[in-house]
């Protein structure tokens, strides 16, 4: 598109030759390309999923948590050639061709959990295929990871002044099966308002506690599930935060302490003249044969 709002009839610059080939082939029905095409949406592809990991990884350490997720998603996206909110997810599966994939979304079966529910006799009728196909389909789906569930809720009493800390719980929604493989996510949870990384961690499921403050109205926490290997399975949960404790409204210690004057601070002993007087008396021995009550370091 030019600035003023029209379609360009040639593509003039780099950039504008990737952008088209990513998201055509991204898309899961890739036009037919010849070989020179071919080749260099292969490169693409290759040189984005690096790019974009190594993306993640700046913003990990930037604790930028949009960033964070993009990069993470983005680089998935390109190892599959498939963006997550593709229609032919089902082609991750092993044994899934394009040409299947279509059959399937042309029945109305476009995810894994319609899929799942299908007869494999019916499978084979839809895609034209002889048994076992059904069957090997409904195996290969035995490698997905398990389905997982995200809860956040506030933690009692662990509030402190201008802060809130919550409780994530990751939980598998179903016994996985055996399939000899380990399925892994990762676990990302930022402050939507201020675009906070509060905790980020490749993991399997487990309950860690944050804290975050309230940086205004409509401040949420967002907890994303980035599954490692597979696309179009992640899960995103937030919830808001409520206005921040105020100092005020914090009660710490009784109202007898509250009425005493502050304590004087401490004089601390000068060292250093102590242990001038000890060299002159001929007192003064080795650190290694000090005695423990010694065996401390006070500044003058």
């Amino acid at each position: 598109m030019t600035p003023g709002g029209k379609v360009k009839r040639r593509i003039q610059d780099d950039h504008e030759k990737i952008f088209i080939l990513i998201n055509d082939t991204l898309s899961g029905d890739p036009s037919n390309l010849d070989f020179t095409m071919s080749q260099d949406v292969k490169g693409i592809c290759t040189n984005g999923n690096r790019i974009a990991t190594c993306m993640g990884r700046y913003f990990f350490f930037a604790k930028r948590y949009m960033e964070s997720l993009s990069s993470l998603c983005l680089a998935k996206c390109m190892r599959h050639h498939l963006w997550d909110t593709s229609q032919f997810l089902l082609k991750q599966l092993t044994g899934v061709g394009h040409v299947t994939a279509k059959a399937l979304l042309a029945a109305g079966i476009d995810s894994f959990d319609k899929l799942q529910q299908s007869d494999p006799r019916r499978i084979e009728s839809l895609t034209g295929r002889k048994y076992p196909f059904g069957n090997q389909i409904k195996e290969a789906l035995d490698a997905l990871p398990p389905s997982v569930e995200v809860t956040i809720a506030e933690a009692e009493g662990g509030n402190h002044p201008g802060r809130h800390e919550f409780r994530i719980n990751l939980t598998r929604a179903c016994f996985p099966k055996t399939t000899g493989k380990k399925n892994f996510v990762y676990l990302l949870v930022g402050n939507e308002q201020s675009n906070s990384l509060l905790f980020h961690e490749k993991i399997c499921p487990y309950n860690i506690t944050v804290s975050t403050s309230s940086t205004g109205p409509g401040s949420a926490l967002v907890a994303s599930v980035v599954h490692e290997d597979f696309v179009g399975l992640d899960l995103h949960t937030r919830i808001e935060i409520g206005p921040p404790v105020h100092e005020a409204n914090v009660h710490c210690g009784s109202a007898a302490d509250a009425a005493q004057p502050p304590r004087p601070k401490e004089r601390i002993p000068n060292r250093t003249a102590a242990l001038g007087a000890e060299a002159k008396a001929g007192k003064l021995q080795h650190p290694c044969v000090r005695e423990e009550s010694d065996d401390q370091d006070f500044e003058p």
